[in-house]
């Protein structure tokens, strides 16, 4: 991913924050989403009539208000240049990340590391609702 795309990326994710600090997903929060993650997809291979619902919902209800945590690294974008707009603060932004490749890696890193986990925390969804549809045709 060129760098362009990778700053737009990170900002989209909250990896990198609005006064631009670098953010990383917090691994305790992530090790719930994943464990959660899994039981709900458990909870859905297993149910297979109508009485296993309720089991499948709470597990459904638990990933769905969990939400993946950030935790700061340290790193920041320099706050200087023009601040007249938005979009001005932005472009600045996005030109020191541009020219900052030692930090690319370890904000790629964050990115696809949120990325992945909402991803997966999307497909178990789908998958344990659909489970639900089937348990309970309209």
């Amino acid at each position: 991913m060129a760098a362009a795309g990778l700053y737009e990326s990170s900002k989209a994710l909250h990896v990198i924050d609005k006064s631009g600090r670098y953010f990383v997903v917090d691994e305790e929060s992530a090790q719930k989403l994943t464990e959660a993650v899994a039981d709900c997809a458990r909870a859905a291979a297993r149910a297979s009539k109508p009485s296993d619902t309720p089991i499948l919902e709470s597990a459904l209800e638990t990933i769905e208000q969990l939400d993946l945590s950030m935790r700061p690294i340290g790193f920041r974008l320099p706050v200087d240049g023009n601040r007249d707009t938005a979009d001005t603060i932005r472009q600045v932004e996005k030109d020191y990340f541009i020219s900052s490749p030692a930090t690319h890696d370890r904000v790629r890193q964050a990115a696809e590391r949120m990325e992945s986990l909402c991803a997966r925390k999307a497909e178990v969804l789908a998958a344990a609702e659909e489970k639900l549809q089937q348990l309970f045709p309209a």
